[in-house]
């Protein structure tokens, strides 16, 4: 009877019946002897079952039902009274002459809505993906020969894990910012917004600084511009962003050589300074704008409807709470950064891929794949704008605080980044502010326009695919 009982729910439940577990208020007696035979022979071997289907079940989140069904039995089912048990469905159901009740019903085994549960404010996704930072540093610190792991499997392990951490900066972040004033929302915004990127920006160049290893400056910048791309055509933008880009692209048309060093360090270099001193400023100029002076511009737009949608700020975490969160995901990520630049190598000593191709797809995107989702989500809830927002407070980031801080931290500590990028990244990012530009010209959006940005955005992929590798590397 405990057989039946206890393995029949698992093949019901895979086919979305009902299930009832009954307890007869008529068997008020136990039987201490099997109790005690049942929690020493039965008890461990089902509570293992159970445990691994409720985590299988949970790992794939369009069965989290089955799982809350697993955890409640682990919890209380299978500490009861074996005898006073029964399992039965809906349809099969038939009066038993004594008063029962259920414990445990499950009426869908599969949803797929499941893909939006979060736990304490925290999506599924991201919380089944934290184990892998530990793993991802257990076995990049851990193993140094590669002898269980290869160097291959600790770099993507090490990306994978960017994933998870920041979604749980952009949460800090945002729970910080809605329980702040203006100064400290703008001041944490600013210092924590690009903290994922330029973290593995700047573990790549001091790393192949010391290396002497030339091919990361270029994968820095391939980076740089493939999460510039990735924002305009994947979550398309305005055009406003070419004014951003412009001053420090159009470096693109000199070669370092030995006749243009004098050239270089006595006119581009400073206009190099120049400009990455007046970008942050502003920025931090429009934050006072959009924020402060002038969101009352903002907050009407809102009130009259211009505006649809989720737009408040949801506080999960508590303010104390959130920069801890903060400052622990900031320092893992830090250490996944460095397992990624310290394992790379291998991937970019493939001859059939690109290096180019590598940092704008893999290491651009990857860290950017909380955002995008966020920005498809608010697309598909007919909320365009704050989509095309979401996209744009990326590209404008890259532009105006990460590509200057990576000068200035040259400048302070100098790691031989020249920012000089190749004709591939200089024309590509041109095209593609031009044509988002001319489409949305009309303040129309449709399927056909958003189809025709992402084959270009996968033409230029491919460009990069097939380009050759930097010069050296």
């Amino acid at each position: 009877v405990m057989y039946t009982f206890y393995l029949s729910p698992l093949s019901y439940v895979a086919l979305c019946d009902v299930y009832l577990l009954s307890v007869s208020s008529i068997l008020c007696s136990t039987h201490r002897v099997s109790t005690y035979v049942w929690l020493l022979l039965g008890y461990p071997l089902l509570a293992v079952v159970h445990s691994l289907a409720c985590l299988i079940s949970w790992l794939l989140v369009f069965t989290i039902p089955v799982a809350k069904m697993n955890a409640r039995t682990l919890a209380s089912i299978l500490l009861m009274p074996p005898e006073n048990l029964s399992v039965s469905t809906c349809s099969k159901r038939k009066p038993q002459g004594c008063e029962t009740r259920a414990l445990l019903c499950c009426y869908h085994a599969v949803n797929w809505y499941y893909y939006k549960y979060t736990v304490d404010g925290i999506n599924v996704f991201a919380v089944n993906l934290l184990p892998l930072v530990i793993v991802s540093l257990v076995i990049g610190y851990v193993d140094k020969g590669n002898q269980f792991a290869s160097s291959e499997v600790k770099f993507a392990t090490a990306v994978g894990s960017i994933i998870p951490l920041s979604y749980y900066i952009g949460m800090g972040i945002a729970s910080i910012s809605a329980q702040s004033n203006f100064a400290v929302g703008a001041v944490v915004n600013a210092t924590f917004g690009s903290i994922t990127e330029m973290t593995f920006y700047i573990t790549a160049l001091l790393r192949g600084h010391r290396a002497g290893n030339a091919c990361l400056q270029e994968i820095v910048k391939s980076a740089l511009t493939g999460t510039l791309l990735g924002c305009i055509l994947f979550i398309p933008v305005n055009s406003r962003v070419a004014l951003s880009i412009s001053p420090d692209d159009i470096l693109s048309s000199y070669q370092q050589s030995e006749n243009n060093y004098t050239l270089f360090h006595s006119h581009i270099q400073p206009l190099v300074y120049t400009v990455s001193f007046l970008l942050p400023v502003a920025y931090i100029i429009g934050l006072i704008f959009t924020l402060k002076t002038h969101s009352h511009i903002y907050d009407i737009h809102v009130g009259e409807g211009h505006v649809t949608g989720h737009h408040g700020a949801v506080v999960h975490w508590s303010r104390w709470r959130a920069l801890a969160i903060l400052i622990i995901a900031t320092l893992l990520m830090s250490a996944c950064a460095d397992v990624t630049t310290e394992h790379i190598q291998p991937i970019l000593s493939q001859p059939n891929i690109s290096q180019y191709f590598i940092g704008v797809t893999v290491l651009a995107m990857v860290p950017e794949i909380p955002e995008i989702v966020n920005g498809i989500q608010f697309a598909l809830q007919n909320n365009i704008s704050l989509s095309l927002e979401v996209g744009s407070c990326i590209a404008v980031q890259v532009c105006m605080l990460q590509i200057p801080l990576l000068v200035l931290f040259n400048a302070f500590y100098d790691v031989g980044f020249v920012l000089i990028f190749c004709d591939l990244h200089l024309w590509a990012s041109i095209f593609s502010v031009v044509l988002v530009n001319y489409i949305f010209m009309d303040g129309k959006s449709d399927y056909f326009q958003g189809t025709a940005l992402v084959v270009v955005y996968l033409i230029l992929l491919a460009s990069y695919f097939f380009a050759p590798s930097p010069a050296g590397c």
